[in-house]
């Protein structure tokens, strides 16, 4: 059986590794191929790890994975033993020399020469289901910290649209990269608290969660909120990967990082928090069926096989 190995850099406490962790444990499920993670800023770490495998998929991002250049990329390629695929579209699209193929983390972005659409990683879990409001309602949003995930307009949509007693509950948690100080979290979240009207009460959580805590917390939300103001970069959210498993209604803005999960259903430029509520989970269904394991694991191993 032929081995993959994914590469990613080694900070946990970053939406690009949690992108990588993810794929990760769908992959290894496979009957096809053995997979191996590697978390790394070691370029000779990997160089040992790449001689014992056939395959290795990079989770590129310059900042997490500075040490990947076309100088490792093309002696690998000049040997002829190893098949080289890099994931990329985490805000940056960076070529290398030797490269056989690039998959996109955008589902529906334009794809040019030796590039293919991946698709949300995403798992379901049994102990994680749909359950109705009761009582008032809990809104939430989660995160690294940083302005981009515009947490302002959020509070602003919930003091437009209800007169009714309601909680929000924020999940800001501290990035290595973006917000390693914890300091535009903390600036975030009290600029929320000021905004929020006397009905509607605030709950905060910093600390870091893995992924199946994080899913759960979202999941005890009556429904999750984003509205990004993304600059013009390429990628999409992995926050709403996490919103999609909880299997709680979710509602979005016009960001391109969201673009792939927007509907009419879901649009909060074209329908209130309490119309998406109503909606309840059903029409999310669209995303179960296009996103699961099954799927993911079979896109991806369609594109290895066709290198």
């Amino acid at each position: 059986m032929k081995k993959v190995l994914i590469v990613t850099g080694p900070e946990v406490e970053c939406g690009i590794y949690q992108y990588a962790w993810a794929a990760y444990n769908i992959l290894k499920q496979s009957k096809n191929y053995e997979y191996e993670f590697l978390a790394t800023d070691d370029h000779r770490e990997f160089l040992q790890k790449a001689s014992e495998v056939d395959i290795v998929i990079y989770n590129h991002h310059p900042h997490t994975l500075s040490w990947l250049s076309s100088g490792i990329t093309r002696p690998l390629h000049n040997d002829g033993r190893l098949k080289q695929i890099v994931i990329y579209g985490h805000e940056h699209k960076n070529r290398f020399t030797g490269v056989d193929a690039y998959i996109v983390t955008d589902p529906y972005a334009e794809v040019g020469e030796n590039e293919y659409n991946g698709m949300p990683p995403v798992k379901y879990y049994e102990n994680i289901d749909y359950s109705p409001p009761k009582g008032v309602i809990k809104i939430g949003t989660s995160g690294i910290g940083n302005r981009t995930k515009n947490l302002p307009q959020i509070i602003n949509l919930i003091n437009e649209q209800f007169t009714e007693d309601v909680i929000l509950n924020l999940h800001v948690s501290d990035g290595k990269f973006v917000d390693p100080s914890g300091k535009l979290s903390e600036d975030l979240t009290n600029i929320v608290k000021r905004r929020a009207n006397s009905n509607v009460q605030v709950q905060v959580t910093r600390a870091f969660l893995d992924k199946i805590e994080l899913i759960s917390w979202l999941n005890e939300n009556d429904i999750n909120l984003y509205w990004y103001e993304t600059p013009n970069v390429p990628g999409v959210s992995g926050s709403i990967d996490r919103a999609i498993e909880c299997k709680k209604p979710f509602g979005v803005n016009e960001s391109s990082f969201l673009s792939h999960v927007r509907r009419d259903f879901n649009d909060l430029n074209k329908v209130s928090i309490k119309q998406i509520l109503a909606g309840g989970i059903d029409p999310f269904s669209e995303f179960y069926n296009l996103w699961n394991p099954k799927r993911f694991i079979e896109r991806y191993e369609s594109i290895i096989e066709k290198v």
